[in-house]
């Protein structure tokens, strides 16, 4: 999903390695890949997450967001900033942080 919204700003006109994420995005990810972690596990009673990780996770949406609608730049591989999507989205599955 990150890279997709990488992808998604027309100026980032190439992504790193497939199966590799920007380090801009870096905190993002964790925290969705958090949220998705503690969403899996089972809930003994309560399943409110509270309201700072709530906040926590709609950050990191709306950074994502603004990456993708090109309000935040991205460092491409070759140094610069902006560009389009060149390469492939898929590849390898494993997360690399």
């Amino acid at each position: 999903m990150v890279r997709s919204k990488v992808a998604a700003c027309h100026k980032n006109d190439e992504l790193g390695p497939s199966g590799t994420i920007p380090e801009e995005c870096l905190h993002a990810s964790a925290t969705l890949a958090k949220h998705d972690i503690r969403s899996s596990l089972p809930t003994t009673g309560s399943a409110d997450e509270g309201d700072l990780r709530r906040e926590e996770y709609r950050s990191a949406m709306d950074f994502l967001n603004d990456v993708a609608s090109c309000k935040i730049g991205i460092e491409t591989p070759s140094g610069n900033i902006g560009g389009r999507a060149s390469g492939c989205y898929g590849g390898d599955p494993k997360y690399q942080f």
